[in-house]
């Protein structure tokens, strides 16, 4: 249990220096094609003109509740799971996997033909 304190620490330190120190460089010039595509994407000139300039103790009490809410969910999910296990057998295992199994085959196939027209 050490270990992965220490390792979820590691990872969130990683984490906020990447956000903190991306690349500078941005490039201006984009065709319309590549905008369609990259229009979820953050810039860094648009990151640093917002209103996000947190200080130390900010920025550690920001990531200390989101690493103490996902172990609040955690506990929460381990305790309905031991619940829930008491009301599940093999038969209704099969019957979920079997759902959930159509359900990937069929969002699959979905994604893979949005883009043929008919």
């Amino acid at each position: 249990m050490k270990n992965f304190i220490k390792s979820a620490v590691y990872m969130l330190m990683a984490i906020a220096f990447i956000a903190c120190n991306g690349s500078k460089t941005t490039e201006n010039h984009i065709s319309t094609s590549e905008k369609d595509e990259n229009f979820l994407e953050v810039t860094d000139d648009q990151f640093q003109s917002s209103n996000m300039k947190l200080g130390d103790l900010q920025l550690l009490s920001f990531f200390g509740v989101t690493l103490l809410t996902m172990f609040i969910v955690d506990i929460f999910k381990i305790y309905f799971s031991s619940r829930l296990k008491e009301k599940l057998d093999n038969k209704v295992l099969s019957i979920i996997g079997i759902l959930i199994g159509g359900l990937m085959i069929f969002f699959g196939v979905a994604i893979c033909l949005k883009d043929i027209q008919l």
